[in-house]
């Protein structure tokens, strides 16, 4: 469930709730590489800089990620997610 959620925040960000997502705090990833993404995510400004076009949000998420989880935001990245069209991304996120 951490992972899809990390890859809805890469991939999707306005299917997700900025404000509720800014407010998980540093424990709320068990996995310490979901737990690295996370703070890499908050390192940006968190989903609330995301903008409404998100251009180069992965980008500056990766530029934030330590060398060791920059590879892992790549695959969250670019991982298939678990859904056919728009509404299962709603349902997901």
């Amino acid at each position: 469930m951490e992972r899809q959620l990390l890859q809805c925040v890469l991939q999707a960000p306005r299917v997700i709730e900025p404000h509720e997502f800014d407010a998980l705090g540093e424990d709320a990833f068990v996995a310490p590489a979901h737990r690295e993404v996370h703070r890499a995510v908050r390192a940006v400004g968190g989903l609330e800089t995301v903008g409404e076009a998100g251009e180069g949000w992965v980008e500056r998420v990766s530029l934030a990620a330590s060398d060791v989880a920059r590879p892992y935001v790549t695959d969250l990245a670019v991982a298939a997610l678990p859904v056919v069209d728009d509404d299962g991304l709603v349902k997901l996120g």
